[in-house]
């Protein structure tokens, strides 16, 4: 059966699993309900850390006016103690008696104090204890996550490897009053339950119509999908009708080879805790034989928590709320535009100077960290610097490009939207960068490798330096901040899933540049800027979608 499809994530990086898929489930499913129970111990400590600093801002409000009071018995204790001594038959008892009773007060106010940030440091400390068992859980809900995937896999894959057929049959009889059409989806539907209780995923090519002896027997074209599921299967629908009723019988058979290459691998858990989707992910396209057509990945359709925790590590305060984001497939360019590509543009368009200076300025206007120059009204790429990405180009700039580029390929090709690029940079991960939580290094070879302010050479590297993501995109983190086509909002309100065409808004880009630091590269950073402004650290980055 044509047309394999493809799963791929870091198969590599799991260990090997022997578990069948029922263990793997049942593994799972302990490991969410202990994620779920470490959770709500975790609320309950935020809860009482609240508690306990509210408590001892009150005390603090309290400490303030028994000093002040405090302060005020003493003046007065003082000047009665004043007049004592030149009138000795005068009484200041009921002066020093206020004093000694405010400076009492103020002492247990002091006290009170003192346990009040004692009980606030220990619910802050319970409090940092349980986000880390909180996350030794969600590891562990990975891990068994990844079993389940990886069980899923191993079933269909044998069962591709051996060459058999794996029957899922349901036989329905209808009832009388109901049509064929609603008896034949009644009967499918109980199938395609059947096939997910399997482990299978239906997907369907198309087959053919037959008549038989005056009663009738069809097999249909059926597409659908289990969600979550693996596999290619092929249904093969069966109705028979017999008077009075209509009897239904439907089979799933799996059929096909495997291929050398077929991969899989999952992302991590949502922060809802759900197991996710498997994604099916395509190789890279082959580059066209025209060379200013930038080589793209494909992204699957999906859903991701967009933006970052209050809990994350050097986060901002614009990156909020987190939401669950859902965008369609698309294809987003492998690497940064380099300067290589957008010479080409420009030799091709030949803009006005007016709006050449609007889109990108060349080395002689803004030397560092630049090499687009023009010689003889020619473009062309520093001798050197041929797959260095090309910088200083302002949002309608990058705008032009692509929209040349759609003129001359005859495919859609536009800014990707800031959900877009947030979802394609993460590479199905939720974690501060798409290799995981740690910082970045400056080393090529590195997993966690990044261009970012702390190496050395202050100036981007040739796009591809690093490594690439999960989905295949490489400097997602560093080398250039990288336009999008979403204008700015904070906190998100909708536009982060739009484009914005036209307007002196201010648009937003993503994914840090080598003069910031390792915390503004990380997969939830944002900044923005001015549509017509150039900076040596924004690029951009093509997105190939289908035209509506």
């Amino acid at each position: 059966m044509g047309n394999i499809l493809f799963f791929f994530l870091a198969l590599t990086l799991m260990p090997a699993f022997s578990a069948t898929l029922d263990v793997a489930m049942q593994k799972y499913e302990a490991a969410q309900a202990s994620y779920e129970q470490a959770k709500d111990q975790l609320l309950a400590k935020q809860q009482a850390l609240t508690k306990a600093q509210g408590a001892l801002q009150r005390a603090k409000v309290d400490l303030d006016a028994k000093q002040q009071q405090l302060a005020d018995a003493l003046a007065t204790f003082k000047i009665a103690q004043a007049y004592q001594e030149k009138n000795p038959w005068h009484s200041i008892s009921r002066e020093r008696k206020a004093y000694r009773v405010a400076w009492r007060a103020h002492k247990t106010a002091q006290q009170t104090v003192r346990q009040q940030q004692q009980e606030v440091t220990t619910a802050q400390n319970q409090v940092n204890q349980h986000q880390n068992i909180v996350q030794r859980v969600a590891e562990r809900v990975n891990s068994a996550a990844g079993q389940v995937a990886a069980a899923r896999f191993a079933k269909i894959k044998k069962e591709f490897a051996e060459g058999r057929t794996v029957e899922v049959a349901v036989t329905y009889s209808c009832g009388g009053n109901e049509t064929f059409n609603q008896c034949k989806a009644s009967a499918l539907k109980r199938v395609l339950a059947k096939a997910a209780r399997e482990g299978a995923a239906v997907y369907v090519q198309s087959l053919s119509k037959a008549t038989y002896n005056g009663s009738w027997r069809l097999e249909e074209n059926i597409t659908s999908k289990v969600t979550g599921k693996i596999g290619q299967y092929q249904v093969l629908v069966e109705y028979f009708t017999r008077t009075p009723g209509i009897h239904i019988k439907i089979r799933a058979k799996v059929q096909g080879q495997v291929p050398e290459n077929l991969q899989v691998g999952l992302s991590p858990p949502l922060t809802d805790g759900t197991v996710p989707k498997v994604s099916v992910i395509a190789r890279t396209e082959k580059r066209s034989p025209k060379s200013f057509e930038p080589e793209v990945v494909s992204i699957p359709a999906g859903c991701f928590m967009m933006g970052s925790p209050k809990s994350e590590k050097d986060r901002d305060s614009d990156e909020g709320p987190l939401h669950r984001v859902c965008v369609k497939a698309f294809k987003m360019g492998k690497y940064e535009i380099t300067t290589t590509e957008y010479a080409a543009f420009l030799n091709a368009r030949r803009p006005s100077t007016a709006d050449r200076k609007k889109w990108v300025a060349t080395k002689a206007e803004y030397s560092s960290s630049n090499h687009l120059i023009e010689r003889n009204g020619q473009f062309q790429a520093e001798t050197g610097y041929e797959r260095y990405p090309v910088n200083n180009v302002s949002w309608y700039g990058a705008v032009a490009y692509l929209q040349w580029l759609s003129q001359q390929t005859g495919k859609n090709y536009r800014l990707p939207t800031e959900a877009e690029w947030e979802y394609a940079a993460r590479g199905g991960t939720q974690t501060r960068y798409w290799w995981g939580d740690e910082d970045p290094v400056c080393q090529k070879g590195a997993r966690n490798g990044a261009k970012f302010y702390g190496c050395s050479a202050k100036e981007t590297e040739a796009v591809g330096s690093y490594q690439a993501n999960q989905y295949g995109l490489y400097d997602v983190h560093g080398n250039l901040w990288e336009w999008t086509c979403s204008g700015w909002s904070n906190p998100y309100n909708g536009s982060e899933k739009k484009c914005l065409l036209s307007g002196a808004s201010a648009r937003v880009f993503r994914g840090g540049s080598w003069d910031f630091d390792a915390d503004d590269v990380r997969a939830a950073s944002r900044y923005r800027d001015e549509p017509g402004n150039q900076s040596d650290d924004v690029g951009f980055r093509a997105c190939e979608v289908q035209v509506k």
